[in-house]
């Protein structure tokens, strides 16, 4: 399979998904309240329908990583496997998250 060879802070991982997607993410954020720094490598193994996490961790000034893109057997095991939502809870979830949003702009008097 083709995935991913991360090496961060000397440490390597191969992360990678026959059949599915397979992500890295790095992410800033700077808020009020948080200031941080986060990568995070996971992906949907379509074939037996579960998000795999092979990395979630805050970053800090100096952390050093390195991503290749190597064609390996077999990727090293997930830290985490969660079975995926199905349509309608990921529907419920959004709906949910539609009528949060709305009242708060209607409360703020935007719509």
């Amino acid at each position: 399979m083709i995935g991913f060879k991360l090496t961060y802070n000397n440490e390597t991982i191969k992360v990678g998904i026959p059949k599915g997607v397979t992500s890295i993410n790095l992410t800033r954020v700077l808020l009020e309240d948080r200031d941080e720094i986060d990568i995070h490598t996971g992906g949907l193994d379509k074939e037996i329908n579960q998000h795999l996490r092979w990395l979630v961790m805050k970053l800090k000034l100096g952390d050093k990583l390195l991503i290749e893109v190597e064609e390996f057997e077999e990727a090293d095991p997930p830290h985490k496997m969660v079975a995926q939502d199905s349509e309608d809870l990921v529907l419920q979830a959004k709906l949910k998250s539609y009528h949060s949003l709305k009242k708060e702009l209607e409360e703020k008097g935007l719509i």
